[in-house]
């Protein structure tokens, strides 16, 4: 997973449901560059690359700290589509 071009590699959270996460630093309505890579063996399986907008989320109410900056997409191995949900 690269965002704006920092990459880190995918963390196993949950198998049936894998998930991968880095850092945001950007503002709401601020843009990113996503790249998603599947590789095994070295062998790149799939890729795709999207630009979005991150949101903001603030889980303890307005005004409360933490602020949370994210982009959620989903990436179709088969389709080669990475698209926000």
């Amino acid at each position: 997973l690269c965002v704006d071009g920092r990459c880190r590699p995918a963390q196993d959270v949950a198998p049936q449901f894998p998930t991968l996460t880095a850092p945001l630093s950007r503002r709401s309505g601020d843009r990113v560059r996503v790249t998603v890579t599947v590789r095994r063996g070295g062998r790149t399986l799939a890729r795709a690359a999207r630009t979005f907008a991150v949101r903001t989320d603030r889980p303890n109410g307005p005004g409360c700290p933490p602020v949370c900056r994210f982009v959620n997409a989903q990436f179709d191995v088969p389709s080669r589509s990475l698209q926000e949900i």
